[in-house]
């Protein structure tokens, strides 16, 4: 049972591919439009509680933008 576990294959299998320094299960261009949907939200509520409601939308609204490119 102990050999089996300690046991390397003999060819790479999908359970140790994510060895090999590749991210392939995440482009980094869809990292990107979340990461910029993100501070559009947040950014849209820090100005929402500061009293500026008008910018809280057009934050809202480029959230919104940014949030189709992930379709």
């Amino acid at each position: 049972m102990v050999s089996a576990i300690f046991a390397s294959p003999r060819t790479p299998g999908p359970e140790i591919d994510h060895l090999n320094g590749q991210n392939s299960a995440v482009p980094l261009s869809r990292i990107a439009w979340i990461v910029t949907v993100a501070i559009c939200v947040v950014a849209a509520i820090l100005v929402l509680l500061n009293g500026y409601v008008g910018y809280f939308f057009v934050l809202l609204a480029v959230a919104g933008s940014a949030a189709v490119n992930l379709r």
